[in-house]
């Protein structure tokens, strides 16, 4: 079983990333004549990114609880990355995540250290907060998770996931940033079927380097 390191700081994230175009700009992308083949594609080609970091805004409604904050997030290769969780109005960084293959380590605003094998049950623990840490970072580019097996996929025209089911969640895409084959989702829904926990993910930005 991989490991993991969680830990909390008020300071924000640095950006480390050297961004580059990700987007085709042209509003007129012509549809691949074979949807199902460029879908293979852009997983292939999603799969090889080395870095990416998405900024935007996340809504969570797990129980009978409801959360809203902003979120960035820097995601490199492997089980290697960083999270700031933020205050949705005034931008105060609430919590700061790392994860890596080397352990485990929480570590809150109020100092205190915690430790724990896994990210997501760390998080549902110390945040009260469900989320499919382990699913999103694949789920989040639009492809599915090398993490699970089964997979049913809706592909839209250009051959992009308009709903993902995968693990016991069911992933929507309502819209993406651009047109065309290798464009990143500008929202993002996930709903757990069991338990009814949803997810709604609003990105602003990204930023990847390939």
């Amino acid at each position: 079983m991989k490991k993991w390191i969680v830990y909390f700081q008020l300071f924000t994230l640095p950006l480390l990333l050297v961004a580059c175009s990700s987007q085709l700009k042209n509003p007129t992308v012509k549809k691949p004549s074979n949807k199902n083949l460029t879908w293979q594609q852009r997983q292939t080609k999603f799969l090889n990114i080395k870095e990416w970091r998405l900024q935007g805004k996340v809504s969570v409604r797990y129980e009978s609880n409801n959360w809203s904050f902003s979120l960035s997030w820097l995601q490199r290769q492997g089980e290697d990355y960083e999270m700031n969780i933020k205050h949705p109005l005034t931008g105060r960084v609430l919590a700061y995540i790392k994860s890596t293959n080397q352990g485990v380590i929480l570590k809150g605003q109020n100092g205190k250290i915690y430790r724990d094998r896994d990210a997501e049950n760390l998080v549902k623990t110390q945040l009260k907060v469900a989320l499919p840490l382990k699913g999103m970072k694949s789920w989040a580019l639009g492809i599915p998770s090398p993490n699970y097996s089964t997979t049913k996929v809706t592909l839209d025209d250009y051959g992009r996931p308009i709903t993902l089911l995968q693990a016991g969640w069911r992933v929507d895409y309502p819209a993406y940033a651009t047109n065309g084959a290798y464009a990143f989702p500008k929202k993002i829904t996930l709903q757990h079927l069991s338990d009814n926990t949803r997810i709604k993910i609003i990105v602003k930005n990204w930023q990847t380097r390939h």
